[in-house]
């Protein structure tokens, strides 16, 4: 199978990122915030207090190929994760279930968006 890497897919009313190969070990529910064009695409991801959330976890280096690209700003401690380049006018509170490898590394992002994006 050739996969790439980030793989995003909707599933119900979730969208599901797969940041790394590596198989998840665990699963950590964090608040998070959904960026949505006017059209009601999810445009971004936005987890804020990234380490504090995750008790210290460090994120992966920053990826991504195409629209679909993540960055992390240290200072700020925000992990964003682009989905498409366009203008995101409305922002919406939403959960993040984050999938982490054995080495508690983030391999995953599952957003519970409910209605946006629909």
């Amino acid at each position: 199978m050739n996969e790439h890497i980030p793989a995003v897919e909707m599933r119900g009313d979730s969208l599901v990122v797969k940041l790394a190969f590596s198989t998840p070990h665990s699963e950590v529910s964090l608040n998070c915030v959904i960026d949505v064009t006017s059209l009601g695409e999810i445009a971004g991801v936005e987890i804020l207090d990234l380490r504090v959330q995750l008790s210290g976890l460090e994120p992966e280096h920053p990826s991504g190929s195409g629209d679909v690209r993540w960055s992390y700003d240290e200072e700020v401690d925000a992990f964003y994760l682009h989905l498409l380049r366009e203008s995101a006018p409305v922002q919406q509170s939403a959960t993040c279930r984050v999938q982490l490898d054995v080495d508690r590394r983030m391999v995953g992002l599952a957003i519970e968006f409910g209605s946006a994006g629909q």
